[in-house]
């Protein structure tokens, strides 16, 4: 380990009636339009035991069963990494390091088509389980998720399967999420503020909970794991370095050539101008609110958090570190 609507149940599901998706509850602005923090992504529920709230797309009889229950290979790859964390970023990086850097064909398939979003239910709007589409791959499967270390496959722990997981900034994160629920239909175009998104953020009420707990459900199990943490500012300040350390926990030997083709195909700005990275054929994100790949840098969130802000929620991170042993160092 390397530390740096609503879907019914199947027959038989045991989820309590608790954790099955609920009616979005979306504010009429009609009605009261400074009602933020009663935002609700469409089809958003309260999935339990953990109180998180959790994405319509991923009902709870599909995270207890499938997922739960998912059959993994012994050379899966996972990537392990909350909404805005870097996570398209490595992807891209992972994908090309487990693919022989063949960015030809990277250059003509979308990214999520190789790297398949392991809690969305319906894949492609075929009808067929994400998880039996990813069955039928031969090799190098590689998918990621959003999801907290308690709800992802058993076997994840059992087969000690390799999980790369990404650690960014938790103000900047909240930043960029704060763009990303304005901008994405799925999170039901947010209106507020962000001072609003800030309340609404703290409260828990955005879909998979907050940063911090995340990150923590996978670094508490990190002896459990076969594990790299891979941190969002290291990449930025020495990619290639970083690039060597993921193809090395991967078990791949890369050619000086292949390395810097690796490096400037997953640049920010080479990737932002990338169609089959940058989402612009996902019609669900309306990038005229906001760019997908909005800025890729590290300290952005010092152009919104105020003083009682920042002192919260360094106050709040500090209350679920303590005595974990990670830090997120660019937080001051």
């Amino acid at each position: 380990m390397d530390v740096l609507g609503e879907m019914e149940s199947a027959p038989g599901d045991p989820i309590s009636q608790e954790s099955q998706p609920k009616p979005a509850i979306v504010p009429d602005a009609s009605d009261n339009p400074t009602d933020y923090l009663n935002h609700c992504a469409p089809g958003q529920y309260t999935y339990q035991p953990l109180g998180i709230e959790m994405m319509g797309f991923s009902p709870a009889h599909y995270l207890d069963n499938e997922v739960k229950n998912m059959e993994l290979r012994d050379d899966d790859i996972v990537i392990a990494a909350y909404p805005k964390t870097g996570n398209t970023w490595m992807q891209e990086m992972l994908w090309l390091i487990m693919n022989d850097a063949d960015t030809e064909y990277a250059k003509t398939t979308a990214i999520n088509d190789r790297v398949p979003f392991l809690e969305f239910f319906m894949h492609g709007f075929s009808g067929v389980s994400l998880i039996d589409d990813i069955s039928r791959d031969k090799k190098n499967r590689i998918f990621y998720t959003h999801l907290p270390m308690d709800l992802v496959p058993r076997q994840v722990k059992e087969k000690r399967v390799k999980v790369v997981s990404m650690l960014r900034n938790p103000l900047d994160t909240m930043v960029s999420y704060y763009y990303f629920c304005k901008s994405y239909k799925d999170l039901g175009h947010f209106k507020g503020e962000w001072d609003d998104f800030y309340q609404l953020y703290m409260s828990e009420k955005v879909p998979y909970g907050h940063v911090v707990n995340h990150n923590l459900s996978w670094w508490n199990a990190r002896d459990d794991l076969n594990i790299l943490f891979v941190r969002y500012e290291d990449l930025l300040a020495d990619p290639k370095k970083e690039v060597l350390r993921i193809s090395e926990f991967c078990g791949v030997t890369l050619t000086p050539q292949k390395l810097e083709t690796i490096v400037e195909a997953t640049r920010f700005d080479v990737m932002k101008n990338n169609p089959m990275t940058n989402r612009t054929i996902y019609k669900e994100i309306d990038q005229s609110i906001c760019a997908f790949m909005r800025k890729g840098v590290s300290g952005d969130w010092k152009n919104y958090f105020s003083d009682e802000q920042h002192t919260l929620t360094c106050e709040f991170a500090d209350s679920k570190l303590k005595d974990a042993g990670l830090t997120y160092p660019c937080m001051e």
